[in-house]
């Protein structure tokens, strides 16, 4: 059986007024995350309602995890402002039918590199039909500079790329 090391994070979905936080729960040694993101060499995957099974050595069995396709992303750009610096990744892509949502942004960083996993799940249930249509979307991202020094980085939006200066 291979072993997998899920990220848990908190995820923050963003309207004009509201912030929402969706926090991992352990209980009776049960970890419930309401989204996750796996990042390998291989790609990204996306999963909501993940359980964990705390074991006896401090480490976690997956129990279950719905696994969701990713958006398809077309481009991505970083936008930089000045005062006070921060950074927005701007993500132009498309969901294969008007009855599919996008899934919050999963956000990650490591070596100058920012990763984002955007899932979409269906809005219909199972005996409901939707016009085949391709949905075009638009979304920002924001990227957390704090504490990094100036230089070049990167972000990759479901495998799109865009560079970036500090």
């Amino acid at each position: 059986m291979q072993k997998l090391t899920i990220a848990a994070f908190t995820l923050f979905s963003f309207s004009s007024t509201l912030l929402l936080a969706q926090v991992p729960v352990l209980r009776d040694q049960v970890l419930t995350i309401p989204q996750a993101a796996v990042v390998t060499s291989a790609g990204q995957r996306y999963y909501s309602n993940v359980t964990l099974r705390s074991n006896a050595d401090g480490s976690f069995s997956v129990l279950t995890a719905e696994e969701h396709a990713l958006a398809a992303v077309q481009t991505v750009t970083a936008q930089v402002t000045a005062t006070p610096t921060s950074v927005v990744a701007k993500v132009v892509g498309y969901l294969p039918t008007p009855c599919d949502a996008l899934e919050p942004a999963a956000v990650s960083y490591k070596s100058g590199e920012f990763t984002v996993v955007i899932g979409r799940r269906s809005t219909l249930g199972p005996d409901t039909l939707c016009a085949q249509v391709i949905a075009d979307f638009q979304t920002e991202v924001a990227l957390d500079i704090k504490g990094l020094p100036a230089g070049d980085y990167r972000v990759v939006v479901n495998g799109v790329a865009a560079t970036f200066k500090l």
